[in-house]
This record gives structure tokens, C-alpha cells and sequence, in this order.
């Protein structure tokens, strides 16, 4: 049975928080539930590095208090049962889970997560389900490209907002699992679900006209090159996952890959960016 390493941070300030959570979600930490007086932390136990952790925690502020556990997976079940509450987002998408009751919002995705990202809660997933909500003409009748699909979130409301295809990929096998046993409850046919990296790009070799990646900023440096040349002509190109800190040097790789600033959307230093082909 694979285990999952569980980190309790005992800290109440919300700034800490929040760059505890963007440090650690750059070194592999998959998962975060915030609760008033700390901030639980999920990772893969062979991706754990407490040196990493410890780190992190003093560069922020020394002594911060921490204790570890590991959880079988079969066990995250009964967590985040107890800590994922529905959310509304634009007063148009309802995200919910199996056991929470339909409402009666224009669109309504149900998110089982289990180990995966993305439930709607944090704002790197949310600024992009904003941005595809307020731009829907991005989305229908058009094909969608979703890199690192965790959940399936941004795929499954992009086929609830008319796209004709959409394809999702993510290196992590619990994700694309999950993925797919979302895409089912949805029952959004339309949505391919694929286990690699930009490997699948090549592999595949198709162009899309939207391309979303919510990943983090070290990866979106790397792989925004590749994105590129998967694009088609005046196609857009959503990235997300990073601060507002982090933009210019984003927009500077954006510029040189003759990408065009189209828009951001902010939430707590959080950032999403439009970029047009």
C-alpha cells in the first residue's frame, strides 16, 4: 500500500501560510488543508525531504513547529471528506463533491479528489476556473490542451463550457487515475486523459487552440518553449501557479517566444496569465 508523508504546521498567520504553501507546492507537496491555528501538507514519501521542510519553515520564521505522520492512501478518503466544502466561483461554477448535494448554478463539477490537485479551494486553480468563466468564448467549440490536469477540474469545465476536445496530461499516476474517475461522474467523454509530461505532446503532435498550465513557475519556464510549438495561430495560452513576484520574468520568456500579454488575474499575490499566440 502506498503511503503519503503528512506534515502538520502549527502556525495561525495567513501570509505564512500562503508562502508555505507556494514553496512546498514547488517541491512536490500535492495537497493542503488549512485549518485556523495550522496548515496540513501532503507529499509522496519518496519525494519527502524534511531538510527541504525545515528550511523552508526558518526562512520564514524561525522555530515554527511541525509534526510528521505518514497516511495509506486509502485513508485521505475519510481527510479530505472531512475538510473539502463545496465552493461557488463567479457565481457561476459549483464545485462539490459525490457526497454534497447538486445546486442549481449554470455549471456544477463534481471533484472527488482523493490525492490529487485541485478541488477549486486554492487560488491557482480558481483564478483559471475564473478566467474560463469570464472568457468562454476561449473554450467553445475550440480544443483544449490541460498540463498537469491533476483532478481534471480545468478540463471537465472546459468540455461543461463547449470545447470539442480537450486533452489532459500529468506525470503523476494517482492524478491521471483520479482524473479519469472524474471525467466518469462528469461524464465528459470528450476529455483524454494521458500519464507523461510534454512527452505526450510530441508524441501526440496535435495543435490546440488554448493551452492551460497550472503548474508552478520553474516548470513553466522550462516547458512554456514546448507549449509553443502546439499552439495554432492567435491560439491563447493560460499559465498559473506562481506570485505576481514572478511575472515579469514569465512575461519576459512569454515575449521571447513572440507570446503576447493579454491579461492577468490576481487573487492574495496569486497569479494567472493570458498570453495570445
Amino acid at each position: 500500500m502506498e503511503t503519503t508523508k503528512e506534515i502538520k504546521i502549527f502556525t495561525s498567520d495567513e501570509s505564512h501560510k500562503e508562502i508555505i504553501t507556494a514553496i512546498l507546492f514547488d517541491n512536490g507537496y500535492n495537497n493542503f488543508i488549512e485549518e485556523d491555528d495550522c496548515l496540513f501538507a501532503y507529499i509522496e514519501v519518496s519525494l519527502f525531504d524534511e531538510a527541504i521542510l525545515r528550511e523552508t519553515l526558518d526562512n520564514i520564521e524561525k522555530g515554527i513547529i511541525y509534526e510528521m505522520s505518514e497516511i495509506e492512501d486509502k485513508d485521505w478518503n475519510e481527510i479530505w471528506e472531512k475538510s473539502f466544502q463545496p465552493i461557488c466561483i463567479n457565481n457561476k461554477c459549483f464545485i462539490r463533491s459525490s457526497f454534497h448535494e447538486k445546486s442549481d448554478y449554470p455549471y456544477e463539477i463534481v471533484i472527488d479528489p482523493k490525492m490529487a490537485f485541485g478541488t477549486g479551494h486554492h487560488e491557482t486553480t480558481s483564478l483559471i476556473v475564473s478566467i474560463l468563466l469570464d472568457n468562454e468564448s476561449f473554450v467553445k467549440n475550440k480544443t483544449i490542451l490541460d498540463m498537469g490536469c491533476g483532478t481534471a477540474i480545468l478540463a471537465i469545465l472546459a468540455s461543461k463550457l463547449g470545447a470539442t476536445r480537450i486533452d489532459a496530461i500529468d506525470n503523476d499516476e494517482n492524478a491521471v487515475c483520479n482524473a479519469i474517475e472524474n471525467i466518469e461522474i462528469n461524464e465528459t467523454e470528450n476529455v483524454n486523459v494521458f500519464l507523461g509530461d510534454t512527452n505526450v505532446l510530441i508524441e501526440n503532435n496535435y495543435i490546440y487552440d488554448v493551452i492551460i498550465a497550472n503548474i508552478n513557475r520553474n516548470v513553466l519556464l522550462e516547458q512554456i518553449e514546448t507549449y509553443t510549438k502546439y499552439l495554432k495561430k492567435d491560439a491563447i495560452l493560460i499559465i498559473s501557479g506562481f506570485y505576481d513576484t514572478d511575472v515579469d520574468v514569465l512575461n519576459s520568456k512569454a515575449a521571447s517566444l513572440s507570446l503576447s500579454f493579454v491579461d492577468k488575474y490576481m487573487d492574495k499575490n496569486w497569479t494567472s496569465v493570458i498570453y495570445k499566440n
